[in-house]
C-alpha cells in the first residue's frame, strides 16, 4: 500500500516494482494498492488493517487480495475505527523516469 501524494518516498517506485515483477513472471506475486492519502505513510487504522488482513489471508489461506476486498474490508473496519478509507482502486502510478530524470552512471556521458 502506498499514498499517492507521498513526497518521501514517490509513489512512481511502485511501477518500478511491478515492472521487476513482469520481467520476472513474477506478477501473480505483488499486489498493490494505492490511498488518496496525501503524505508518507498516511495510512488511516482502517486502511492499513485492511490491507494486513489481505496479506495475512495470502500467506495463510493463499488467497490472493483483490481490490475489491480491501475495499470492503476497509468499509468494515471504518465502522470499527470511525475513520476514513480512501483506498483508490484505480490509481496506477507512473514511470519513474516521468518525476525524477534519468541519471548517469559516473564516468557516462
Amino acid at each position: 500500500m502506498h499514498t499517492i501524494g507521498d513526497g518521501l518516498v514517490i509513489v512512481e517506485n511502485e511501477h518500478e516494482y511491478r515492472e521487476e515483477f513482469s520481467e520476472e513472471h513474477d506478477g501473480r506475486k505483488l499486489f498493490q494498492t494505492y490511498t488518496n492519502a496525501g503524505g508518507h505513510c498516511e495510512f488511516s487504522r482502517s486502511e492499513l488493517t485492511a490491507a494486513f488482513e489481505a496479506l495475512v489471508n495470502w500467506v495463510e489461506k493463499k488467497q490472493r487480495p483483490t481490490k475489491e476486498g480491501v475495499i470492503a474490508a476497509c468499509a468494515q473496519f471504518q465502522t470499527v475505527f470511525g475513520d476514513t478509507c480512501k483506498i483508490n482502486p484505480t490509481f496506477r502510478p507512473g514511470e519513474f523516469e516521468a518525476r525524477i530524470p534519468a541519471r548517469n552512471a559516473p564516468g557516462q556521458p
